[in-house]
């Protein structure tokens, strides 16, 4: 086989599309790290309670839960001594083994932890 200047036009052109298609892709990774950096700064807090998450006590939880119209998990939060820093970093397999089975309810809690963690780090 011998290497004409096609074979070598496509080898060249293929190689550079999938490193140009590499770096679109993280170029939008980017992005997106910017507007979540952005998006950190328009957390809504509960009323009265510190901007410091981490400091949250089980009151503070509850009354983010009830923002968030999850308020029926308020009392198994606090049953479980689930603060602000706790909070935090929920996952869903530990929203599953407090029994939060709804898929639309675990959704919200996660991207709201999400979002505070990325608030108080930010």
């Amino acid at each position: 086989m011998s290497c004409r200047p096609s074979n070598i036009s496509l080898f060249i052109n293929t190689f550079f599309f999938y490193f140009k298609d590499r770096k679109s892709k993280a170029g939008r990774g980017l992005s997106w790290l910017k507007f979540r950096r952005d998006r950190s700064e328009k957390v809504d807090l509960p009323l009265g309670a510190s901007r410091d998450v981490s400091s949250w006590g089980v009151q503070e939880v509850g009354a983010w839960l009830e923002m968030l119209q999850l308020g029926e998990y308020a009392e198994i939060f606090a049953g479980h001594d689930i603060r602000g820093r706790e909070v935090m970093t929920l996952t869903r397999r530990d929203l599953k083994d407090l029994g939060i089975t709804k898929v639309g309810h675990v959704k919200r809690l996660l991207h709201a932890a999400k979002d505070l963690a990325i608030y108080n780090n930010g």
